[in-house]
């Protein structure tokens, strides 16, 4: 990752993503499965494979599969995950010491590595499905990683003066002026850059949140997304929710394009898999899947490094994309607003 960064002209990590792909499901045979195994099932019980989440810098898990397998084997799958198999792990060069974790989990012990070997910079970003965790939130703060984390619109937030009210309603306080009036001034709308649908524009806030249990120097923030207009069909815009921990005078903008960069995970997956065949694998041993994943990614970043060189060579004649976060409104700044207890 390194090399690529410098072969990129990067050499500073941007921020950190992680992300994870669909679940891996071992079937040996066709045809649905029944929800309780019986003797009239010959077959056996329906096994389910390792599934890891993927990690990268600069584009910059949840339990849901742990409530798969404990659902499973309560109905009677015995060993559903390969992790509580010690004979099928050695047989395809699982170390013994290896424990099933969680993919938060699995994601903290990620960032240990790269903390202890000093490479641990910049911004963290990931979807709700870590952002709802408690303990990855907690070891970010607790390593002055900042972060921007997806989050649902039901999540309760506390506010500076102590009471805990759900995203979407801070969301709607911070919309409406004084006299309960919407106030547009209370909103910055955005440009992120063009994705697979266009130009992505959108309006954002900022919430103050309760800071306590982060470093000294530091604020808490709900961030918002909104669309500037309603999807065709719909009578209302759709919002999006964001917790956010950094230093105390991170500018909005600064939040949003962290935020922002959090798509380009996945023009990397899809890259990879197209081009460089991330996903054209079967899990066959220990080994082979490192190093399959291993050379997928080199060649992706090969692929990168030359279409970044191609791109130089052309700058003269094609000129730059834009920047990755443009403001397409003549508002300043925005200072998030402090939540207040509703009247």
């Amino acid at each position: 990752m390194s090399l690529v960064r410098r072969l990129l002209g990067r050499p500073e990590p941007g921020p950190l993503h992680v992300d994870a792909p669909p679940a891996l499901l071992e079937v040996a045979r066709e045809g649905p499965w029944p929800l309780e195994p019986s003797a009239a099932d010959p077959a056996g019980p329906l096994r389910v494979a390792v599934v890891v989440p993927s990690f990268r810098h600069g584009s910059g898990g949840h339990s849901t599969l742990a409530h798969l397998i404990r659902g499973l084997e309560a109905r009677g799958h015995a060993c559903s995950a390969w992790i509580e198999d010690p004979e099928r792990c050695a047989a395809v060069g699982i170390p013994a010491e290896t424990e099933f974790a969680t993919k938060p989990e699995l994601v903290v012990r990620m960032l240990e590595r790269l903390h202890a070997a000093g490479r641990l910079h910049g911004w963290f970003t990931a979807d709700e499905a870590f952002g709802q965790n408690p303990g990855l939130r907690d070891w970010l703060g607790a390593h002055s990683v900042p972060y921007v984390l997806a989050t649902r619109n039901d999540d309760l937030l506390r506010c500076p003066d102590g009471h805990r009210e759900q995203a979407k309603v801070l969301a709607t306080l911070a919309g409406v002026d004084a006299s309960g009036r919407i106030d547009p001034a209370a909103w910055e709308r955005r440009s992120l850059g063009y994705g697979a649908h266009g130009e992505r524009i959108y309006d954002w806030t900022a919430v103050a949140l309760d800071p306590t249990g982060l470093p000294d120097g530091w604020g808490h923030w709900l961030l918002v997304r909104q669309q500037t207009a309603p999807t065709e069909g719909r009578s209302t815009t759709e919002r999006a929710y964001y917790r956010c921990a950094g230093p105390s005078n991170t500018p909005l903008r600064e939040l949003i394009r962290v935020a922002g960069t959090r798509w380009a995970i996945e023009e990397c997956f899809q890259t990879a898999k197209n081009e460089a065949g991330l996903d054209h694998y079967q899990v066959r041993t220990w080994r082979a899947w490192h190093a399959h994943i291993t050379l997928a990614m080199l060649a992706a970043g090969w692929l990168a490094v030359t279409r970044a060189a191609e791109h130089a060579a052309n700058q003269a004649e094609k000129g730059d994309p834009r920047p990755s976060v443009t403001a397409t409104t003549t508002a300043m700044a925005i200072t998030p607003t402090p939540a207040t207890t509703p009247s």
